[in-house]
């Protein structure tokens, strides 16, 4: 029985992957000229980081590399970089949104006490403000 649920999760974890390539947020600015049309919200690329730090405890094949891009991804353009904080996201051109709220900043707290309790490069020198 444990096995098989193991593989059930395996699966699980798999198929969580798949869908997360397409959206995690990298570091270039090449992801957002591919992506015109879509929005990316600080919250989905922090939840993908916590959730592959998760992974990474369970020793899931792929989720350590996940979990890194979402770091990336969340101490590049979503990152402000003059006053501190984090955007609530990007819009479709690459320009953050207005908005700065402390629950997205919530988001963030947790990706990076996540990836550093999995010991994954990037999460201590996250910027938190």
């Amino acid at each position: 029985m444990a096995d098989q649920q193991s593989g059930s999760l395996s699966a699980d974890m798999s198929g969580l992957q798949a869908q997360s390539l397409k959206k995690i947020l990298s570091n270039t600015i090449s992801t957002i000229e591919n992506n015109k049309s879509q929005i990316f919200e600080i919250y989905e690329t922090a939840r993908m980081a916590h959730v592959y730090a998760i992974g990474t405890f369970l020793d899931d094949e792929g989720s350590l590399k996940l979990a890194k891009a979402a770091l990336k991804g969340l101490s590049g353009e979503m990152h402000d970089q003059k006053n501190g904080g984090y955007y609530t996201g990007l819009l479709p051109d690459g320009t953050p949104m207005d908005k700065k709220l402390c629950y997205a900043h919530a988001f963030v707290i947790l990706a990076a006490s996540s990836c550093y309790l999995a010991k994954i490069d990037g999460a201590r020198a996250l910027p938190y403000f």
